[in-house]
């Protein structure tokens, strides 16, 4: 996970303030962070290159982290939604994500 963070960091440019940003619960909107995310997606399987979702891929990845299916369905409906282009898409999924954490 590190390999591929660090790769995709390089890849697109993000830096280490914008991730923080969103990490701490800040709505970022920077074409280097959505090619970030982007690039994180495709290393894990959540997407395919031309952007399409894996759905069972992130379902099985979400089950895992939150230990249970029901919340894992919940993430999925909530913010597993296709946006305008593949770097949006993952953008608004990781965003999604991180405010559904915070409110559990």
């Amino acid at each position: 996970m590190k390999k591929w963070t660090h790769e995709c960091i390089q890849e697109s440019g993000v830096t280490s303030e914008v991730l923080q940003q969103l990490r701490s619960e800040k709505k970022v909107d920077d074409p280097k962070l959505k090619e970030y995310t982007f690039c994180t997606f495709k290393k894990n399987g959540f997407m395919t290159e031309d952007g399409e979702l894996q759905y069972d891929i992130i379902k099985s990845t979400l089950k895992k982290v939150s230990g249970s299916e029901e919340e894992a369905n919940k993430v999925i409906n909530d913010c597993v939604v296709k946006k305008s282009t593949p770097q949006e898409t993952a953008y608004e999924t990781v965003d999604c994500w991180y405010r559904y954490k915070r409110n559990l």
